[in-house]
């Protein structure tokens, strides 16, 4: 009886250690695929993806901009592309640690979606995940590599 307590003990214990660790993710590192767009709600606000041609990816009203919103949700889902449905040939990748629109390519172009945040390996071979600069979701925020929240 003694080590069946001892058993649902440590399986509660690491039950709860891992809600911690799922309730520390920063908002600004959630992510969900709805309606072929990349969307953030943290901030009470929800914002999507969006980029312009040789500039730093924003945050901005979701529907405002579709040809660089919307996202080959098949690819996304198959491989964790970024890549826009209007121009396949493009895609959201890293460059510096900013996130832009880019040329397509598997290696660059790919991300792993864990538990809701977008992760990619950064040019020194580092971890990092998709994240909006100063921690806010709000319109015109830039994304950009940070170091993922656990």
């Amino acid at each position: 009886m003694k080590s069946m307590t001892v058993l649902s003990i440590a399986a509660l214990t690491i039950a709860a250690m891992s809600g911690v660790a799922n309730a520390a993710i920063s908002g600004s590192q959630t992510w969900k695929m709805v309606n072929e767009r990349l969307q953030n709600t943290s901030n009470g606000q929800t914002l999507c993806m969006t980029g312009v041609a040789f500039q730093q990816a924003t945050m901005e009203v979701c529907g405002s901009d579709p040809a660089m919103q919307n996202i080959r949700e098949v690819t996304f889902s198959m491989n964790g592309a970024l890549r826009l449905d209007a121009y396949p040939d493009y895609g959201y990748a890293p460059l510096d640690g900013k996130i832009f629109i880019r040329e397509y390519n598997p290696v660059e172009s790919n991300w792993d979606y864990i538990n809701g945040q977008l992760k990619k390996y950064d040019s020194d071979g580092v971890l990092k995940c998709l994240d909006i600069e100063g921690g806010k979701n709000v319109q015109g925020a830039k994304l950009y590599l940070a170091a993922c929240t656990r």
